[in-house]
């Protein structure tokens, strides 16, 4: 078994695109997410009033929130 290529390994998951291309068509309020490699990406309102910040530490966050929704998101909270 051969292990998988940097560049492999620092590509986007599906469940990440997934994820994110939904959160685009936020229209009220504003986002800010942390990506795991540290870039930052704000989605809806730049300049709303109360803008959310979630610093996603792991990849399989995208996964976990697909695959169990609400319960999958709060658990990747707690972890």
């Amino acid at each position: 078994m051969t292990k998988p290529s940097p560049s492999c390994a620092a590509q986007p998951s599906l469940a990440r695109k997934f994820v994110l291309q939904e959160l685009q068509k936020l229209t009220q309020g504003g986002l800010s997410l942390k990506l795991p490699e540290g870039a930052t990406l704000t989605l809806g309102e730049k300049d709303a009033a109360a803008l959310a910040q979630i610093t996603i530490q792991d990849e399989n966050f995208f996964q976990r929130l697909i695959l169990a929704g609400d319960i999958g998101l709060a658990e990747s909270y707690i972890a």
